[in-house]
């Protein structure tokens, strides 16, 4: 596999996971 596409991958699934986890903790803490 090449690098570009690893990053690629890492990138999207860390964003997702970003925007699946933040609107969860943020109504919480509020």
């Amino acid at each position: 596999m090449k690098l570009e596409l690893q990053l690629l991958l890492l990138i999207s699934i860390v964003g997702h996971a970003q925007f699946s986890f933040l609107p969860s903790y943020e109504p919480q803490q509020s």
